[in-house]
């Protein structure tokens, strides 16, 4: 090439930038205390998750919070989408808190997103997020999935035929069925809102 001047035009190279993340892990603090889910007062350990159902009208999502104290649902809400408004006004709902309230939660995307971490902090909650791959991190609400999905598919065998209004009902009353007629041993064989209204 160079005896017949011939002369070959490279690119030039792309400066290399530093990716910023909009997502960071956070400690698992339950995993530190020994798995230690459960609470002495009101609203000082909650967890958070989503999960989703099919309905005729596409995916239900549904974002919940429970208090380990008395294994209460004190917030949910329901969206077509995964995203972080749906997470975000789950939260929003909640009105009073202990302070240094632990939130725990696992590695899924809206959670490990630092926007959404800083917007916790800056309500006082501690953060704890499960280990990559480890359900039983967060173990609680895993269980009260598993609970509620299972009454809800037992009495609703065509579920993925019903509408997501319809569904929506469905879940809002077995949520309220749930706080107030479920029954749990370690709460002294009360449910979840009289538990709460004994220890006052």
């Amino acid at each position: 090439m160079k005896k017949n001047n011939w002369l070959c035009i490279l690119k030039p190279k792309k400066q290399k930038h530093p990716i910023l993340s909009r997502f960071q892990l956070v400690p698992n603090i339950i995993n530190k205390r020994n798995k230690n889910y459960y609470s002495l007062k009101p609203k000082t350990k909650l967890f958070t998750d989503i999960t989703q159902f099919k309905t005729k009208d596409g995916i239900l999502y549904l974002s919940l919070i429970l208090d380990s104290f008395n294994r209460k649902v004190i917030s949910f809400n329901f969206s077509k989408h995964s995203n972080s408004k749906l997470v975000y006004d789950t939260f929003d709902q909640i009105k009073t808190k202990s302070s240094n309230c632990l939130i725990h939660f696992d590695q899924g995307n809206i959670y490990r997103s630092i926007k959404f971490q800083k917007y916790l902090l800056n309500q006082n909650y501690i953060l704890s997020m499960s280990h990559l791959a480890e359900p039983n991190d967060n173990a609680m609400i895993e269980s009260f999935f598993g609970l509620m999905k299972s009454i809800i598919f037992q009495e609703n065998p065509n579920l993925e035929s019903l509408s997501f209004n319809l569904l929506k009902t469905k879940i809002n009353d077995f949520i309220f069925y749930y706080n107030n007629n479920w029954i749990y041993q370690k709460l002294n064989y009360r449910n979840p809102n009289s538990y709460c209204q004994l220890t006052k």
